[in-house]
């Protein structure tokens, strides 16, 4: 018999409301906020969106498990970009086993992220399992490049 992984059908992230480091022990962060309308958190949310502060090149949104949970081996990622149009352009999906650690480069390309749909991304871990999740910007669109959907998927 050989060993088959199952898909969790639900998304790693929780809604993170009002903050970019809830006491759930989730944290957000980004290279840059545009303000605290356009917080990293925001990419967990049904509405709303992260915007960098004038920043078109080498800008992330990075979300970090808690300590009490074990990592995780992610299948796909899924981005929807801000709905003024000014979104990455060339970009990584990164994941490190250890929070602030080595990140391991799990996707790139230079499809422009879509303001219209939510775009979705296989991946192959190899087995590994992550506790950080970064959306890196190489480079973007228009003033303040950003997300307004960051999601993970990962294997049970």
């Amino acid at each position: 018999m050989t060993d088959s992984k199952k898909k969790q059908v639900s998304a790693l992230f929780p809604q993170l409301w009002g903050t970019n480091t809830p006491s759930s022990g989730w944290t957000a962060y980004a290279s840059s906020e545009f303000n605290n309308s356009f917080s990293a958190y925001n990419v967990t949310l049904p509405t709303g969106e992260w915007a960098t502060a004038g920043v078109t090149n080498n800008f992330y949104v990075t979300i970090k498990m808690p300590n009490y949970l074990q990592g995780v081996e992610p299948y796909g990622f899924a981005v929807k970009g801000r709905s003024s149009g000014e979104n990455p352009t060339n970009w990584r999906f990164q994941g490190a086993e250890t929070p602030g650690g080595a990140v391991t480069f799990l996707y790139e390309s230079s499809t422009p992220i879509s303001s219209t749909e939510t775009m979705f991304f296989n991946i192959d871990a190899n087995g590994i399992k992550y506790k950080e999740f970064t959306f890196y910007g190489v480079s973007g669109s228009g003033s303040n490049c950003g997300l307004s959907e960051f999601q993970v998927y990962y294997f049970l």
